[in-house]
């Protein structure tokens, strides 16, 4: 029997399932208040960074029909040439797809709810999804990473054919000179179709490798884009507040709750005069962990396979 595909629709954080929950409409995360927008046919229009994103999904079988599978929303990905998608390295595994048309009908982007689970949050989706326009355009297979970096948490992901003509290049990526800037975050948090976070700020770190922001995320914002709020292309996301973590949750049996976690890492409001020096505190301790676009470019530069370097950085490979 042909196997058949079902795009789940949300995302479960691991080990919530004994947790009670109850649907918050203004939720607050350890940044603040969550500023999460879901993006549309009509955002897609007149947003050239969101034409570049799509959801990575592992493909696992369906325990109720073995012989079939399911696509799990999983990760983030950037589409950054013809063939080739950039997403955080620990999001790489057996059985990936790319679906870039994994977005909100204009009529439902307001469709989600917020679930709190103790600190920690789950984001749900009611509405439906704009389907692939065909399957071999839109929705395929990754067979295995083409370029995983030894050092840093990326890897390059690559198709068999063409994914289409809108890609964000990594050619003469620099790092901006602005320390601190208004940013936005694209993504997939808890498996939610495209979906940006605005109002926040991302600075370059010291290693110049990395860039801390306090820009909403979730399980499932691995590998998303971080921008500039003038749309330049700054990093990939790589890690969020650990509050919000399946790790922290396994590790203690519950989440953390915010007010801790801050004052934890010498950020408690008690010592800070304002909700927002108090998230530029929380960004500059690194709860949100971003890599560079320059980094990647280096690095691919210096230790990629040399044709693959090649077709996704032109002359700055030679």
């Amino acid at each position: 029997m042909k196997a058949r595909t079902i795009i789940a629709l949300n995302m479960v954080l691991c080990a919530c399932g004994s947790l009670r929950s109850a649907p918050v409409s203004n939720p607050s995360s350890v940044f603040g208040t969550l500023d999460f927008q879901l993006l549309g046919e009509r955002e897609l229009g007149t947003d050239p960074l969101a034409l570049v994103m799509g959801a990575v999904m592992v493909v696992l079988p369906d325990p109720q029909s073995p012989p079939d599978t399911y696509a799990f929303p999983y990760c983030s990905g950037v589409q950054i040439g013809p063939r080739q998608v950039l997403t955080a390295a620990h999001c790489d595994r057996p059985g990936l797809i790319f679906n870039q048309r994994r977005i909100a009908i204009q009529a439902d982007v307001n469709k989600f709810t917020m679930e709190r689970f103790g600190a920690s949050f789950r984001a749900n989706f009611s509405g439906e999804m704009i389907p692939a326009a065909t399957t071999s355009e839109k929705v395929a297979p990754i067979a295995a990473a083409a370029y995983k970096s030894s050092t840093m948490d990326y890897a390059v992901l690559v198709f068999p054919y063409d994914l289409g003509p809108s890609y964000l290049s990594l050619a003469h990526r620099t790092m901006p000179d602005a320390p601190s800037a208004p940013a936005k975050i694209y993504g997939y948090p808890n498996g939610l179709p495209l979906t940006l976070a605005k109002n926040c700020r991302a600075s370059a770190d010291e290693d110049h490798i990395h860039v801390r922001h306090d820009c909403d995320s979730l399980t499932g914002s691995s590998g998303g884009l971080i921008a500039t709020e003038d749309g330049q292309a700054l990093a990939i996301q790589l890690a969020g507040p650990g509050q919000n973590s399946p790790e922290y949750y396994d590790a203690h049996g519950t989440y953390e709750d915010a007010a801790a976690f801050a004052a934890r890492r010498g950020c408690s409001k008690a010592s800070r005069p304002s909700d927002a020096d108090d998230a530029r505190c929380l960004a500059a301790r690194g709860l949100n962990t971003s890599l560079s676009l320059s980094a990647v470019a280096a690095d691919l530069r210096d230790h990629a396979p040399p044709a693959l370097a090649q077709e996704l950085l032109g002359d700055t490979a030679i």
